[in-house]
């Protein structure tokens, strides 16, 4: 009997319990129904947070041959500019990145529609502004007309003369876009900047716009004999500082950590 006793008890017991708990449960059913629910919205949102996120591996960063600021040596990118470009990607935790140097002209129009494209070293000009995201300036220089010995013996060059001599420039530049826009009639344009010394120095053309700054570093590598080249006039340019710019098309939140990495002011170098 005692036996019977303390099973009917533990059986009443049990029973209470689950009794308990059904109350409880039904009673508390939407709160936890609502709980659930917010569980599972949180988790699809952040799913959908994380599907969308920029594929950072397939970033192409486009950059200039233009030695001391920017170049390629032996599959490195390096330079002025390239130091402070790197610190900021690297700051920005973009994942990988690969530099790519093609033609300029080339570059300045693939970064203007390829996905998760950027380019170093664009001058921010108001026919420019549209087409870019633009991201930060990386540096400011000041430019100048160069001539030869030979070509200023037989040609007055002035600010009125010049503009009816034979100018090289790089296609597409901004060097090239303001000289176009400013009246000048005589215009070589070319791919690359280095074939403007061979240019200059075999008498087919007479001026070279270039940034007072690096144009003798940028001479040695074509191993002319730098000392013949002369400055001979400043460019009268309102835009000389080069951007950070990336297409309309790259991810915005790329944009904005590489806007938010980017918080240095860019040197005027000497």
């Amino acid at each position: 009997m005692f036996f019977v006793f303390r099973l009917d008890k533990a059986h009443n017991e049990s029973t209470s319990y689950l009794q308990h708990n059904q109350y409880y449960l039904m009673k508390h059913r939407s709160q936890l129904t609502l709980q659930l629910f917010t569980l599972l919205a949180s988790m699809l949102l952040a799913c959908k947070a994380i599907s969308a996120e920029p594929k950072l591996a397939k970033i192409d960063v486009l950059v200039e041959d233009a030695y001391p600021l920017q170049y390629m040596h032996r599959g490195n990118y390096q330079g002025l500019m390239a130091e402070q470009v790197k610190s900021v990607l690297q700051k920005a935790n973009l994942g990988e990145y690969q530099f790519k140097l093609i033609p300029w002209p080339r570059a300045v129009e693939q970064a203007k529609t390829a996905p998760n494209t950027l380019i170093v070293g664009l001058a921010r000009t108001p026919s420019r502004e549209q087409d870019y995201q633009w991201v930060t300036p990386v540096v400011s220089l000041d430019y100048n007309f160069y001539s030869t010995a030979q070509v200023m013996q037989s040609k007055e060059i002035t600010e009125h003369s010049i503009k009816s001599m034979r100018v090289g420039t790089v296609i597409n530049s901004m060097l090239d876009q303001h000289i176009r826009a400013s009246g000048f009639t005589q215009i070589h344009a070319v791919p690359f900047a280095e074939q403007n010394f061979d240019k200059l120095m075999n008498n087919r053309i007479d001026v070279i716009p270039a940034s007072s700054s690096h144009f003798m570093e940028s001479c040695v590598l074509t191993r002319h004999d730098c000392h013949r080249f002369v400055k001979v006039l400043p460019v009268d340019i309102e835009t000389k500082t080069l951007w950070l710019a990336a297409s309309q098309t790259t991810h915005k939140e790329l944009i904005k950590r590489l806007r938010e990495a980017a918080q240095v002011k860019p040197p005027l170098l000497p």
